[in-house]
């Protein structure tokens, strides 16, 4: 597993703004690891996404008392206007609203092509938090 870093986040209006200071986020955001952090950030470049864009996670079925059975991780130009924003580094993820309570006990890391079956450039996965020891 890569490097955890800890990272900025922002709720969308008309502008992005840093709630980074802010006290009363009532949610665990998510970790982003610095190799994580790169993959996303190559793709945007490898597929010329705007630097208004990133990567957005979002409910991809429907949600069953308030939390989605299943997520769609994809690249966009902008986020939504609820979406939550997290920068690390040169990447932005989006997290669409009611996800961030799915995945803020989570780390978006990658996982290595040649572990997998056939091989492959890096994945992005969404693994448990390590406990704190």
């Amino acid at each position: 597993m890569g490097t955890r870093a800890t990272s900025r986040c922002s709720r969308t209006t008309d502008a992005l703004i840093d709630n980074s200071d802010r006290e009363d986020l009532s949610f665990t955001m998510i970790e982003i690891t610095q190799h994580a952090a790169s993959v996303i950030a190559t793709e945007c470049a490898v597929r010329e996404v705007p630097d208004s864009g990133g990567l957005r996670i979002a409910p991809k079925s429907a949600v069953h008392n308030g939390t989605p059975r299943s997520l769609v991780i994809e690249f966009v130009p902008r986020p939504q206007p609820s979406d939550i924003v997290v920068r690390e580094g040169d990447a932005t993820v989006f997290l669409a609203d009611g996800v961030d309570h799915l995945v803020g006990e989570r780390v978006l890391d990658t996982e290595d092509g040649e572990a997998r079956p056939g091989g492959g450039p890096p994945r992005l996965v969404l693994r448990a938090r390590p406990a704190a020891t």
